[in-house]
């Protein structure tokens, strides 16, 4: 995420952003919003913020991330 420095209300938009990337990944929510694009339990590691490297995988499963029907944008349907 970027913000314009330039913008006065920047500081605050970073607080609520921070707020609330921490509830979802707190409440598993952006676990379920990756995996709607990687598949059920193969997120690569890398993909992830450090604090959540652990719900990562090392490798993904190129079989499991191709199987699904996919929207164009690269969701899973």
């Amino acid at each position: 995420m970027a913000f314009n420095n330039a913008n006065p209300n920047t500081k605050n938009l970073f607080t609520k952003f921070s707020k609330g990337f921490e509830t979802i990944k707190q409440n598993g929510e952006y676990i379920r919003i990756l995996e709607t694009y990687w598949g059920k339990n193969n997120i690569q590691k890398e993909v992830l913020p450090k604090d959540m490297a652990q719900y990562g995988t090392d490798k993904v499963n190129l079989e499991l991330f191709s199987q699904y029907a996919r929207e164009p944008w690269g969701r899973i349907k």
